[in-house]
C-alpha cells in the first residue's frame, strides 16, 4: 500500500511541474504580447505612413501592406527564446496593422479630396 501511495505522490509531483513549466513559458509570451504592443506605440511612424498615403494614394497602401516591419534587436537582448518568438510575431504584427490603417487613411483622405474636387468643379 505504500508503495502505491509513493508512487502516486511522485506521479502528482510529476504532473504539477509539468503544468507549471506549461504556465511559466504562457505567462513569458503574454507578457512578450504585452511588451511588443507598448513598443509598437512607441516606434510607430503614423504620421509617415498617413501622409505616403495621402500622397501616394495606393502606391503607399500596396507598400504598407507588402512591408515587413523589422524589430529592434535591443528589446530582445538577454530574452528567452519563448519571450523573443512570441515578441517578433506580436511585434510584426502590431506594427504592420497600425501601417496599413495609417497609409489607408491618408489613402481615404485623398481619394475624398479628389472626389469632392471633381464634382465641385463639373
Amino acid at each position: 500500500m505504500c508503495k502505491y501511495i509513493s508512487i502516486l505522490m511522485i506521479s502528482l509531483f510529476l504532473c504539477s511541474t509539468v503544468s507549471a513549466t506549461e504556465l511559466d513559458v504562457m505567462v513569458t509570451q503574454q507578457q512578450a504580447r504585452l511588451d511588443a504592443e507598448i513598443h509598437v506605440i512607441r516606434d510607430v511612424k503614423s504620421l509617415r505612413w498617413g501622409l505616403g498615403g495621402f500622397l501616394c494614394s495606393f502606391f503607399a497602401l500596396g507598400a504598407s501592406v507588402a512591408y515587413a516591419p523589422t524589430v529592434p534587436t535591443a528589446n530582445l537582448m538577454g530574452k528567452s527564446p519563448d519571450y523573443i518568438i512570441s515578441y517578433t510575431d506580436a511585434y510584426r504584427s502590431a506594427m504592420k496593422r497600425k501601417n496599413i490603417t495609417a497609409a489607408s487613411i491618408g489613402c481615404l483622405v485623398n481619394v475624398s479630396i479628389i472626389t469632392l474636387w471633381l464634382l465641385v468643379s463639373r
